[in-house]
């Protein structure tokens, strides 16, 4: 079983992107919000409060931000994966393999009779059998 001991938490990147089914949709931006979770086995090495081992969590926010706001989406779901994977490279290319990812994209006004809380869409790499810290 997958033990997860600390958790890094990103909540609600805001961010305007053209996404929907529809052209209609697509044509003028709406608003989303992106959460992101980084899971660690172990706590991360922390001896002093420099940047020695520590994710920077506004290049992630930069990475995605520019994904979102530069392309077209018809599906929250593809949507999110793209996030997922930009986010999982990111994190990847700086060595920290053994962190797991969870992200939550929502779209927050779609165009839907009484919808009131938005849509969203959830990705994990976390094992099904993980336990993690609770929030």
């Amino acid at each position: 079983m997958a033990h997860y001991a600390a958790q890094f938490s990103i909540h609600r990147l805001a961010l305007d992107a053209h996404l929907g089914v529809y052209d209609a949709e697509r044509a003028s931006p709406q608003p989303v919000a992106i959460s992101l979770r980084l899971y660690f086995s172990k706590a991360p090495i922390c001896a002093g409060d420099d940047h020695g081992a520590f994710i920077d969590y506004a290049a992630l926010c930069d990475a995605i931000t520019h994904a979102v706001e530069t392309r077209e989406f018809r599906l929250i779901e593809f949507m999110a994966q793209e996030c997922f994977g930009i986010a999982r490279a990111f994190v990847d290319k700086r060595g920290a393999t053994d962190v797991a990812l969870w992200l939550k994209l929502t779209k927050l006004a779609p165009d839907v009779k009484h919808l009131q809380q938005g849509a969203s869409f959830t990705l994990s790499d976390l094992p099904a059998d993980a336990t993690v810290v609770p929030e």
